[in-house]
């Protein structure tokens, strides 16, 4: 498995925590450019809207974008799944746009993978819909329930509602 956080501004905070922890272990005094490095690469980090995550699995960015005609397809877009801790992208190719490509790359790609390596992805706000092969077809979540420990139940009875309709 990669180590988590191997890039971006995980390693400059991580840098910047040492360097202050070995100043104080050493007595060594640091200079005001030293002091303000924290607070520059954390307003850096937001200015970009760059989002860190503790370890793989936690957060995914997953988006398509339209890459161009091909001979005898007219028409082929990328579906792209960016785990936000590592330097992991998983891409696919398809021929339109649509929720069934963004579902089928979870399938096909990304959860294999992230099972190879001993990681479960977090599918936080909401429960998966699965169908009777345990294939991820949709996800459903609820906000307004009486509380937020009650919205798993209410999507959970929402999914059982329809669940003789996706069963197949």
């Amino acid at each position: 498995m990669w180590p988590p956080c191997v890039c971006g501004p995980y390693r400059t905070k991580k840098r910047l925590k040492a360097l202050e922890a070995r100043a104080a272990l050493d007595g060594i005094p640091l200079t005001e450019e030293q002091l303000a490095a924290p607070e520059r690469a954390k307003s850096q980090t937001e200015a970009h809207g760059e989002i860190e995550s503790p370890h793989p699995g936690i957060l995914g960015s997953q988006d398509i974008c339209y890459v161009g005609p091909m001979k005898g397809v007219r028409r082929i877009c990328q579906q792209t799944f960016v785990d936000t801790c590592t330097p992991v992208a998983i891409c696919k190719l398809y021929t339109g746009k649509t929720a069934i490509t963004a579902a089928d790359l979870l399938n096909d790609r990304v959860i294999p993978f992230f099972a190879d390596h001993g990681i479960a992805l977090l599918l936080g706000g909401g429960l998966v819909v699965q169908d009777g092969h345990g294939s991820i077809v949709a996800g459903i979540g609820v906000s307004g329930a009486p509380g937020p420990s009650l919205d798993d139940d209410c999507a959970a009875a929402s999914i059982a509602d329809i669940e003789d309709q996706i069963a197949v």
